[in-house]
């Protein structure tokens, strides 16, 4: 199972392949994406690798971001 989140706050980490299976499907091939709160960017990635969208992901903590670099 992949895992994302794994800096959230009780220091776990959460699977998302389930979650990217039933998001996937609901996604435009085209367009952009604002990723408000978007951790270390698991879902964003899958879209712009997956995808044609644009997307700009949005993140307050600067290790989350550092990650994402």
């Amino acid at each position: 199972m992949s895992l994302y989140q794994t800096m959230n706050e009780d220091k776990g980490a959460r699977g998302c392949v389930d979650r990217w299976n039933l998001i996937k499907g609901e996604l435009p091939q085209e367009g952009l994406l604002l990723d408000i709160g978007s951790a270390e960017g698991y879902f964003v990635k899958q879209i712009v690798d997956s995808t044609n969208m644009l997307a700009v992901s949005v993140e307050n903590k600067k290790e989350r971001v550092q990650y994402q670099s």
